[in-house]
């Protein structure tokens, strides 16, 4: 009996390693990607009626569907922003396929009084394609 022992203790060893090690590799393997959708590109400027520049601020795209993720940019001083997808510890470039509810946070001015953000009366549909937005809002404290 002792001379079947080591072949008997192999054989499970095989099929422990086949049945349970294996598909758990796989299984780990499979997961290790991201937990995002597919990203589009994104860009855009933001003005002011009349065509001036918002320089600096954000912008935020607000998911309709799925609010797991958050979507925004940076605005630069020419008005230009990127968006970037947040989901947990994961920062990517771009933004899911998808509608989305739009707002414009202004800079601080010097005199630091806070300028109430614009959230943006229609919506924006992010598009399976490289996409881009030109925004105009108008002057903070101004009506349209």
């Amino acid at each position: 009996m002792s001379a079947n022992q080591p072949t008997a203790t192999r054989r499970a060893g095989r099929v422990l390693f086949c049945v349970v090690i294996v598909p758990g590799l796989f299984v780990a393997g499979c997961n290790s990607g991201s937990s995002l959708p597919k990203m589009y590109k994104v860009t855009g400027s933001v003005t002011y009626v009349g065509g001036r520049p918002v320089a600096g601020g954000a912008v935020q795209f607000a998911p309709l569907a799925d609010t797991s993720f958050s979507v925004s940019g940076d605005i630069n001083d020419d008005g230009t922003f990127t968006l970037q997808t947040v989901k947990g510890n994961e920062r990517v470039s771009g933004a899911p396929e998808g509608e989305y509810r739009v707002t414009i946070l202004f800079p601080i001015p010097a005199d630091q009084r806070t300028v109430p953000p614009i959230v943006l009366p229609k919506n924006y549909r992010i598009e399976a394609k490289d996409n881009e937005f030109p925004i105009e809002v108008s002057l903070p404290g101004k009506k349209p």
